[in-house]
């Protein structure tokens, strides 16, 4: 969302304003329906600071699918309200309304689920290119978060509205599994993704200045459902984190924090390796546990890998 992006922004103009020019390289990338490299490797701050204050990064937001997707929600949560109107008032295109909804919230799902499936095809691809190198590899994705469920907020605003509607197709939506491989391939090369949900401090739907408002009514359980929707979108970015070792800060407006906190972990670590003690190639998950003697010191690792299965 743009106003994220603006957030971002500034905290990546005062990092590389402050960053020292040494042995650390640096890309920066917009990931979405495509991949676009802003700024292609290199040691110097400088030049990364360039490319976050040109005309490219300003450029962002405008191609922002999940922005499309946001509008497309208020704009079918608006119908919602016109036909629950219009049925309250026992109005006679109550049921002409209606019937047309169920195609709406399909329509969305379908929206969600190819602009999440470009995403991950993208993310997938530039992972793949960072784990051909050898050296220390951090990624920090930046990003408001996003539904693994495409359509579940859509279905689940209509049957708020209209919870007694018997042709309602609302179908068991299933989880996107697309994104599971791309965490086994980061975890299983080493590379730890620490996620900024750009979105800051969370605050209830009812507050933010693109709600609608709608009839009192059904207000409790649509903003139940926005709530749920919001906090299912940072809980993506926190297993991305947990899955590859790396850390989810959200909920916090100094996003400058998270940002530092990534660069100095990339830059400061302890590598540990052990052999399994027989054969496990089973292609299943195996937790890995690391723990210090000390009570006072945290350790933050992957919490495990992988085993091929071939």
């Amino acid at each position: 969302a743009f106003a994220s992006l603006v957030h971002v922004r500034e905290a990546l103009t005062r990092l590389f304003r402050e960053e020292q020019k040494g042995t650390s390289q640096y890309i920066l990338v917009a990931v979405g329906a495509s991949t676009q490299m802003l700024q292609d490797s290199t040691t110097d701050p400088s030049e990364v600071l360039r490319a976050v204050e040109g005309k490219d990064f300003e450029k962002l937001f405008l191609g922002g699918r999940q922005s499309s997707t946001q509008a497309e929600l208020l704009d079918f949560r608006r119908a919602l309200d016109e036909a629950r109107s219009a049925c309250d008032n026992a109005e006679p295109q109550c049921e002409s309304m209606k019937l047309n909804l169920p195609a709406r919230a399909n329509q969305i799902a379908s929206q969600e689920r190819i602009s999440t499936l470009s995403f991950l095809s993208q993310f997938r691809s530039l992972i793949q290119g960072l784990a051909r190198g050898t050296e220390r590899r951090t990624i920090v994705l930046f990003s408001d978060g996003f539904q693994l469920v495409p359509g579940k907020e859509a279905f689940e605003l209509l049957a708020a509205y209209f919870p007694g509607m018997p042709f309602i197709p609302l179908r068991t939506v299933d989880r996107m599994q697309e994104l599971e491989p791309i965490l086994h391939l980061a975890a299983n090369s080493n590379i730890p993704i620490y996620t900024i949900d750009s979105r800051g401090l969370y605050t209830s739907g009812l507050y933010g200045a693109s709600n609608p408002g709608g009839v009192a009514a059904v207000m409790p359980a649509v903003l139940s459902v926005v709530n749920q929707s919001a906090s299912a979108a940072a809980d993506t970015l926190s297993e991305i984190a947990a899955a590859t070792g790396g850390t989810a800060f959200q909920d916090n407006n100094n996003i400058l924090n998270g940002l530092e906190r990534a660069l100095a972990d990339g830059r400061q670590y302890y590598v540990l390796a052990y052999v399994p003690g027989g054969p496990r190639s089973d292609g299943t998950f195996h937790s890995i546990s690391v723990r210090m003697r000390e009570s006072n010191l945290v350790v933050n690792a992957k919490r495990g890998y992988w085993a091929s299965a071939n």
